[in-house]
């Protein structure tokens, strides 16, 4: 999946610590654009998706759709020695994206804070259910139940749709977001915190109707 073409994104790094869809959409934006982006996985399964059907030649497809043209590196990010893997990397990387629910990366250390400490002009995203500071961000949630949380659902007549439209949603306000903070970052010098709420990503698509 390593890819060779070389455009104004090639000097860019990104660290991708999310699983599934909505982090990974937003990452191979960067990725199709030549950034060098790497998946930072546990050392369990790694990303859920990588075991998710159709499975071809060993290897699913859902994977291959969100990780086509990234590298990928397996870490324990509970340990010592995996906190001082990730310091390294973010040291010498652009852009930080995450997806774990709000207080995680405080947690094991590699909050944007702690990370702005040993690269001041980070641009860190991170992607939750309502955003950091809603304490809703907390529960599990998946597509669907945004898509009726929103009143997608009913504006479509009860239809569910084949696409994860939420996911997406929240992938395609991540890769604007990011892109924007590249800019302000290349006039002012400075890094940026981006907090990615997911409902407020779908309510945004929902305007059009």
């Amino acid at each position: 999946m390593d890819c060779t073409r070389k455009n104004e994104f090639s000097g860019l790094t990104v660290l991708d610590l999310s699983r599934y869809l909505p982090g990974g959409y937003a990452t191979q934006v960067l990725a199709d654009m030549g950034a060098e982006v790497i998946k930072v996985e546990d050392t369990g399964r790694g990303d859920f998706c990588r075991h998710d059907e159709p499975v071809m030649q060993g290897e699913s497809y859902y994977f291959t759709a969100l990780a086509r043209n990234k590298k990928s590196l397996s870490v324990n990010l509970k340990s010592r020695e995996g906190k001082e893997i990730f310091h390294k990397l973010a040291a010498k990387s652009d852009i930080i994206l995450e997806s774990f629910r709000p207080g995680v990366t405080t947690r094991l250390g590699i909050d944007y804070e702690q990370i702005k400490a040993v690269k001041p002009d980070i641009i860190y995203c991170s992607l939750s259910g309502y955003g950091q500071s809603n304490p809703n961000s907390l529960k599990a949630l998946h597509d669907i139940n945004m898509q009726a949380q929103s009143g997608y659902l009913s504006l479509n007549g009860g239809k569910t749709s084949p696409l994860h439209l939420c996911d997406l949603a929240s992938g395609m306000v991540a890769a604007q977001a990011m892109l924007a903070a590249l800019y302000q970052r290349s006039v002012s010098g400075r890094g940026n915190y981006i907090d990615i709420s997911m409902f407020d990503s779908f309510v945004w698509w929902n305007s059009m109707l």
